[in-house]
């Protein structure tokens, strides 16, 4: 009957409970005594996983290149790998660029022309671009290869497959760094749950020489090889905070068009890779870094936590906008959302129950836990269209529950520091989502439409010592969306 419904159940799929059950889906699940979860790959695979990637640093100098099935297959098993590896995603690109390098619409790196490329190219060639063809026995590498094969090699080096910590211990330790680099200078504030350490010094230079970009990451970089070193980051979660944001998208994307600063970030994802240690990076607005007295390290001044303030005071990670501003936000929310049904903020129980049912329900996570609250009001957006539902949440973290936002919210908008509901104390902006219901009028959904865009713009169009102003363009659009179902289809459609 199982099997019947769909639902695999054979003895084979079976384990009996115990800590090492050994490979499934192509990883390798253990769960130490000490309650620390990791995770790898079996020895055949990791052994498999090096040769291919020797193969393809060796096949990058033939003549006729590389042979597309091999390389193909070869792909296929990289990307498998990467499953339990996800540090190694962002260095298969290469690989993916090479295989479509062949397709028309490429450009000598392997990446897709841009519409305004293409039409360039057809400008002075009109035979240019090449009607489908056969996949091709042979294909030559692009320039990104070269870079993303000697990330795989590093990260491949060692003899036996790496364990991943998915979980650490329930005594692990939890690091909390603040890092900045000025023109001339670095310091770093450093705190484990026991005791604040600092430091602070010249750039020689070499360093001094270097973009501050580069001089923000290696700060950051340096500062976590020498914990590692030290053997501090084993069993533990460090959070960076820095007000560089380059230096945070680097280390999500895993790459950078910079060489120097490609090099850092293969430095920091092996210590990710190896070192037994979840990494986080938060961008942080400069006038808290300045706040917190790292900014003012890196000028050997001593200031703020330096000087003897409370660490944590300065990583709200934990708290919601609505913890950090109670009544202004209430009050600026309700001043236009109660125009058309009253407001209903919800608790974090909520989010897995009662709220998805809530009509006018007001989302308000703490940034560390925003990605679980998103992906709860997906699932409520998916099961009930026709309800408004609003999420407010203070810009950090941003790279964990962004994308997410955006594809859930019709609109998407800041409310700037100095608003009446969001003052400059708190130092970052906050993000506001709003889901508007489904029309029952084409194109059923309201993002991207013109009534949407005019929003936008009138939001963006309002001084930031006048954000009050905003109250009364939301409540039009609520009752703007609401009236929409008693209209006709072609009114809609032009207002749409």
């Amino acid at each position: 009957m199982l099997n019947w419904l769909g639902i695999q159940d054979t003895a084979r799929k079976r384990r009996d409970p115990c800590r090492d059950p050994g490979p499934w889906a192509g990883s390798v699940v253990q769960v130490a005594e000490t309650g620390i979860i990791t995770v790898s790959v079996t020895q055949e695979r990791w052994d498999k996983t090096v040769s291919i990637i020797k193969w393809i640093r060796e096949a990058m100098d033939a003549e006729d290149g590389f042979e597309f099935k091999t390389l193909e297959r070869y792909r296929g098993f990289l990307v498998h790998v990467a499953r339990t590896y996800p540090v190694m995603t962002a260095y298969l690109k290469g690989i993916h660029l090479t295989l479509d390098s062949w397709r028309p619409g490429r450009g000598d790196d392997g990446w897709k022309l841009t519409r305004a490329e293409r039409e360039a190219m057809l400008e002075d060639d009109p035979v240019t671009l090449p009607a489908d063809q056969n996949t091709p026995k042979f294909v030559k590498s692009v320039p990104r290869l070269k870079g993303d094969i000697e990330a795989l090699t590093l990260f491949t080096q060692t003899s036996l497959p790496p364990s991943r910590m998915v979980r650490p211990a329930e005594n692990s330790s939890v690091a909390y760094v603040f890092g900045d680099a000025s023109g001339s200078g670095f310091g770093s504030t450093w705190y484990d749950g026991k005791e604040v350490s600092y430091s602070s010094g010249q750039w020689s230079e070499q360093y001094s020489a270097q973009t501050s970009n580069f001089r923000e990451l290696a700060n950051l970089v340096i500062m976590l090889e020498q914990a590692h070193e030290r053997g501090e980051l084993r069993n533990s979660k460090v959070f960076i905070f820095t007000d560089n944001g380059t230096a945070e998208s680097a280390f999500f994307r895993g790459t950078s068009s910079s060489r120097v600063l490609f090099e850092l970030i293969l430095r920091l994802q092996f210590i990710h890779m190896h070192g037994g240690v979840i990494v986080h990076f938060v961008h942080v607005a400069g006038k808290r870094m300045i706040s917190q007295g790292t900014d003012r390290l890196s000028r050997g001044s001593c200031e703020g936590v330096p000087s003897g303030d409370d660490f944590l005071q300065y990583v709200p990670l934990h708290q919601s906008a609505l913890e950090r501003q109670p009544i202004e936000l209430q009050e600026w929310v309700g001043s236009w959302f109660n125009g058309t049904g009253p407001a209903k903020w919800l608790t974090p129980n909520d989010w897995f129950g009662s709220g998805h049912s809530e009509d006018f329900s007001v989302w308000a996570p703490a940034p560390g836990a925003a990605d679980a609250a998103l992906e709860q009001l997906a699932k409520a957006v998916h099961k009930r269209p026709q309800m408004t539902r609003l999420v407010i949440i203070p810009r950090l973290m941003t790279a964990l529950w962004r994308k997410l936002l955006h594809k859930i919210c019709d609109v998407v908008f800041n409310v700037p520091l100095g608003a009446s509901c969001w003052p400059d104390s708190q130092c970052e902006p906050l993000i506001v989502g709003l889901s508007l219901p489904l029309s029952r009028h084409p194109p059923w959904k309201l993002g991207g439409t013109k009534l949407l865009v005019k929003l936008e713009r009138d939001l963006h169009g309002l001084p930031e010592n006048d954000f009050g102003r905003s109250r009364f363009v939301l409540w039009k659009l609520l009752v703007q969306t609401r009236e929409l179902e008693r209209l006709p289809a072609s009114v809609v459609r032009e207002m749409l």
